[in-house]
């Protein structure tokens, strides 16, 4: 198991990675109840054509669900930095006759993705455990297309009867104020899901930038 127990990130205690070894877990059968994919996947309006990154796949459990929404023409890129992991993705894509699920060998400072190419990139229960949130973070901005989405689904802190560690869990403000120092626009939070938040945002481009510098400029006194 690789441990990042001694790393904080804004305040935040950054989780354990979950191993390969205990990846059972990632497609327990209680999931399907308990974190309900398939409503998610229905809310990301998936559409035939799209490309959509799986960031953190794990053994590729939502990515097979994507990948059979997407086709023939979508592609998703399943990311993952354990080998161990993409190996079982790609095992399963053949299993399952699904040629449009493109595995992906990541690191935890680089994504290794395409520039400018996604419709959406997905991380569900993965951010928390980022060992380096800003380059991960500044990947994901440089992969999205202009308005592509970033939509994280994290476990709710806020909410005690989660049953789930709390270093595995986050407040919405906590994700909002890590993505929005790093070039993202907060679009919605949505709460739909029994047991996680799903927060949307989308990279702040070049455009944005200047009309949040232009307005903090316009609340400068002029005799300043």
């Amino acid at each position: 198991m690789t441990s990042n127990r001694s790393r904080y990130y804004m305040g935040r205690r950054i989780a354990t990675v979950i191993s390969h070894e205990e990846a059972g877990w990632l497609c327990r059968r209680e999931r399907s109840v308990e974190e309900q994919p398939n409503l998610l996947l229905d809310y990301l309006e998936l559409v035939p054509g799209m490309v959509v990154a799986d960031i953190g796949a794990g053994l590729g459990y939502l990515s097979v669900r994507i990948a059979s929404r997407i086709t023939p023409s979508g592609i998703v890129y399943a990311t993952d930095v354990q080998p161990q992991m993409v190996h079982t993705i790609v095992y399963n894509a053949k299993r399952l006759g699904l040629p449009n699920i493109k595995p992906v060998l990541s690191t935890p400072n680089n994504l290794n993705l395409p520039v400018n190419l996604f419709d959406l990139i997905l991380m569900v229960d993965v951010y928390h455990e980022c060992s380096n949130p800003p380059a991960i973070l500044h990947g994901i901005r440089k992969a999205l297309k202009p308005n592509g989405k970033l939509v994280l689904v994290e476990y709710r802190a806020e909410d005690p009867l989660v049953p789930i560690a709390i270093d595995h869990k986050m407040t919405v403000g906590q994700v909002r104020l890590e993505l929005e120092s790093n070039g993202f626009r907060f679009i919605r939070t949505l709460e739909f899901l029994p047991w996680q938040h799903v927060i949307v945002f989308k990279k702040r481009t070049n455009l944005s930038m200047r009309k949040l510098l232009r307005c903090v400029t316009d609340l400068i006194p002029s005799s300043y």
